[in-house]
């Protein structure tokens, strides 16, 4: 059963379009899995109050991405008045979540700084001087800022406040340059400027500094995608009761 030329246009459009999707949402699952390799479990566990769900999200939306994409392409593909329904209600329906989680994730961008210097600090009291740098209590937070090249929290100082803390030394992981170091740790001249809260903060921005403009064109796309299924879906329910109408073929 062919439809209108008008809708074989859209139906070749919804193919491409979901076809680019699904490669977007194989992109994005590979995204989650290697902030997951990379910072995982070091910065887990130094931000232990940050909702550190960012990988986890991006595994969903990937996931969630592909099935309602193959979808997509399978109702245009094979011409499906029930799944091109069901495909663009899916599609209206993450328009609607992408609506939500802006609004959660803007009520949240004015906690982040707290929350992240919270946990920073609870893994600074915890940190353990008469304790090698690789052990258990002391290697995550220094893993934290070998990664992200940074010392403390807010700035170095926050080291002070820390029991057991050497006059003038900092943990190795504060260094620059690994040459300058007493005992294996680090004098304040050789340590990062940064602190680990600007530095974590400034990493999330990086990735995610442009994820608005993103949105906005995704819900643009998102919405003339619903439009093109659903005139896609009539044309072809209209093809349909013309065809097993044979007065209406007459």
């Amino acid at each position: 059963m062919a439809v209108s030329c008008g809708g074989s246009v859209i139906k070749i459009v919804l193919f491409v379009f979901n076809f680019i999707w699904v490669l977007c949402g194989a992109a994005i699952i590979y995204l989650g899995v290697r902030v997951i390799l990379k910072y995982t479990p070091d910065v887990t566990d130094v931000v232990k109050e940050t909702p550190a769900y960012s990988a986890i999200v991006l595994l969903v939306a990937g996931g969630l991405i592909l099935v309602v994409s193959f979808l997509g392409c399978c109702g245009a593909i094979r011409e499906s008045y029930c799944m091109l329904n069901t495909y663009g209600g899916l599609v209206f329906l993450c328009l609607a979540a992408q609506g939500v989680g802006a609004y959660m994730a803007i009520k949240y961008n004015h906690d982040l700084e707290q929350y992240v210097n919270k946990g920073i600090k609870s893994a600074l009291d915890a940190y353990k001087w008469e304790l090698p740098e690789d052990e258990a209590t002391n290697r995550a937070i220094n893993e934290f800022q070998k990664q992200l090249q940074c010392c403390g929290g807010k700035d170095r100082y926050d080291w002070n406040g820390v029991y057991g803390k050497p006059e003038g030394l900092f943990p190795g992981s504060c260094c620059k340059e690994n040459a300058n170091k007493v005992d294996g740790k680090c004098i304040e001249s050789n340590t990062w400027d940064k602190g680990c809260t600007k530095a974590l903060i400034d990493y999330m921005k990086l990735y995610l500094g442009s994820l608005g403009y993103i949105a906005i064109g995704v819900a643009v796309v998102e919405i003339l995608i619903v439009i093109s299924a659903c005139c896609l879906s009539r044309d072809i329910k209209n093809k349909y009761a013309t065809y097993s109408n044979p007065k209406a073929r007459a």
